[in-house]
Formats: C-alpha cells, sequence, structure tokens
C-alpha cells in the first residue's frame, strides 16, 4: 500500500517532494491474521523542513499469533521517524474508546519484561519503551481508521463534542508520554454503510457523512491543535499532529485542503487501494504510473498522478496566494492615494 506524505511549516502551501518511503502496516483480515505487503509513503514536505519523515503504523492487532507475535520490540526503530499506535477510538462524545483493552494497556508479554501491574504494560507501554532505544523516534496515536471512522461526523459536529474530543486525545498524549497525534478520519463526507461483519477483523462502524464534514474536519483539527499547544506550553514541547487524507482528487476536494494544511504539521496521502472490486473493472490496486491504455477515470489513478495533482494543485494555491497579495498592494495602494487626495483638499 502506498502513503503520500505532504507537510507545512512556514510555507502555508509547502512543496511537493518526490520521493517514496516505505514501511509496514501489518493488518488482520478473515477469523485470524495476515500480513499484508508493505505499505508505501509518499510525502510533501514543507521547504523549510531539513529532513524526511518516515511514517510507521502498528496495529496492536500485531501482538497475537496470527501475526506471528510481532511485538513492538521487533520494530527497528533507527529506520523511522515517526511511529503511530493503530488504532484508538472515539465515540460520538468526543470520549476515547480502545479496541483491546488486553492488547493496548493489560499484556505483559510485548517483547519487554514488564509486569501486568507495570505502566509499561500493553502495547502503549511497550512503544515509550521501544523509544527509549530509539529516541530519535516520535511515538503517537491514531484516531480512526477504516473501521473506526463512524463517528467523527457526529463529534466533530458540535463545538463542545469537538473540544471534549481534542482536549481527550491532548490530555492522553500529554501524560502518557507520547509526541503526536494522527487523525485518520475516512472520509470527511464519505456515506459509507457500517460492516457488521468487519471483514473478519472488528466491526466496521462505516462512516455516515455530510456536506457539513468539510468545515467540521477543519473546525475539529484546529481545536485539537489549540489543545496540543495549550499542554505543550506547560512542559515546553510542541506536540504534532497529522491526518491521514485520501489521495483520490475526488476525496481531496471534500476537504478544505489549503486550512487543514495550515494547521497540522504533516498530511499522510493514502495513495493505495485506487482500484479494486468496487470499481467493476481490472486495474491496479496501488500503481505506481499509470497505465497508458486507461483513458481516465479511477483506473488512470496511480502513485505518479496523485503526486502530480497535488503538484499542480499546490502550484495552483501558491499562484492564488500571489495573486491575493498583490490584489491586497493594489488595494491598499489606492487607499492611500485616496488618503492623499483627501488631506490635500483639506489644505486648499
Amino acid at each position: 500500500m502506498s502513503l503520500y506524505y505532504f507537510t507545512k511549516r512556514n510555507s502555508l502551501f509547502g512543496r511537493v517532494c518526490s520521493y517514496v518511503l516505505t514501511f509496514v502496516l501489518v493488518l488482520s483480515m478473515a477469523l485470524g491474521c495476515v500480513v499484508l505487503p508493505q505499505r508505501v509513503s509518499t510525502s510533501v514536505k514543507a521547504a523549510t523542513t531539513a529532513k524526511y519523515r518516515n511514517v510507521m503504523y502498528y496495529g496492536d492487532w500485531s501482538i497475537y499469533s496470527g501475526q506471528k507475535n510481532f511485538t513492538p520490540d521487533k520494530i527497528d526503530g533507527s529506520l523511522i521517524t515517526h511511529l503511530n499506535f493503530a488504532f484508538m477510538d472515539a465515540d460520538a462524545n468526543g470520549d476515547l474508546i480502545t479496541t483491546d483493552t488486553w492488547a493496548d494497556y493489560q499484556n505483559p508479554n510485548v517483547g519487554y519484561s514488564v509486569g501486568s501491574d507495570n505502566k509499561y504494560a500493553g502495547v502503549l507501554g511497550a512503544m515509550v519503551l521501544l523509544r527509549q532505544k530509539y529516541p530519535n523516534m516520535k511515538i503517537g496515536i491514531s484516531v480512526g481508521g477504516w473501521t473506526r471512522s463512524g463517528d467523527f461526523p457526529k463529534l466533530a459536529a458540535s463545538d463542545k463534542t469537538r473540544k471534549n474530543f481534542a482536549n481527550n486525545v491532548a490530555k492522553f498524549v500529554h501524560c502518557y508520554g507520547y509526541d503526536f497525534v494522527d487523525i485518520d478520519w475516512e472520509y470527511p463526507t464519505a456515506d459509507r454503510d457500517p460492516d457488521p461483519e468487519g471483514n473478519g477483523v472488528a466491526i466496521d462502524k462505516g462512516c455516515k457523512g455530510s456536506a457539513a464534514d468539510t468545515k467540521n474536519f477543519t473546525l475539529l483539527l484546529q481545536e485539537i491543535r489549540n489543545s496540543l499547544d495549550s499542554y505543550g506550553k506547560t512542559d515546553g514541547k510542541h506536540y504534532e499532529l497529522s491526518v491521514a487524507m485520501s489521495a483520490s482528487p475526488t476525496m481531496m476536494s471534500a476537504i478544505e485542503y489549503d486550512k487543514v494544511l495550515n494547521i497540522v504539521d504533516f498530511a499522510n496521502m493514502m495513495t493505495y487501494d485506487l482500484n479494486g472490486a468496487w470499481g467493476g473493472f481490472t486495474a491496479h490496486q496501488t500503481a505506481l504510473y499509470t497505465n497508458p491504455a486507461y483513458d481516465g477515470g479511477d483506473a488512470s489513478l496511480s502513485v505518479d498522478s496523485c503526486i502530480k495533482y497535488l503538484e499542480n494543485k499546490n502550484q495552483y494555491l501558491e499562484a492564488e496566494n500571489e495573486y491575493l497579495k498583490k490584489l491586497r498592494a493594489a488595494v491598499q495602494k489606492k487607499k492611500n492615494q485616496q488618503w492623499l487626495r483627501r488631506k490635500e483638499n483639506r489644505l486648499k
């Protein structure tokens, strides 16, 4: 699978980076679990950022036998910069929910010698221990995912629930000693029915969104940014905020692209699942380049086409920003001229 990775910092629109980085995401399927191929992450970084990020999503189900007991201690933290705990859930009130309490908080067999009453028990504790071994690696929690995005439309719809959720995630990373929060809402404005079978993984909550999600997604991220900054002031730490976003131009148009990138530290663009059984035609699931035989539509989607779309969108936004600067300067110049004329008339 592929992920296109985008960051902004001093520049609102950043610039597109033409590289692909790879990380492993272990997924469960059917009643057992299988390890899917590597997940490729493509990244856009800010022009002022000196280094790239190599992001990994670690599923808490990886500790079980179906995944060959891939515990956190087996991760080579020297190869990655950001390790996501996948996934936390949230309800419509904005309260955080664990998807597997035993795996997340209680399991003493997570690759380290810890007791069940030890604060380092479970995957969440093991990730803290892993960071002690690799201090240059940041650890964070990812909220949502494909099966756990169903309550985002509701919790993002009101100021009260947005604030509650934002405070909960910020408080969690602050108290647990984590470094960042990742929001994986799949997807704003999507109208996806729940799947009670959950593909054998867990109950898929679906995502019954609406057009209101576009604005509410931005408001939710800003609220999280505010809460993270508030906790950061207490310990002098910058808590990062990232988002996982669809790389489909159709889905990308459903978010306030420029506003979102001005809030988050970076965005993980999901350039995988570009084609599948739902499309009604045969095409590569994650093509690096577009097959010239395809004449457009979803079949022509590829990692390369998504990158070019972002490059073009980026250039358009930069050009628009430059135009607005010139327009504001022209308006101000005209105001100054009018003020001078009025002043001259008063002096006559």
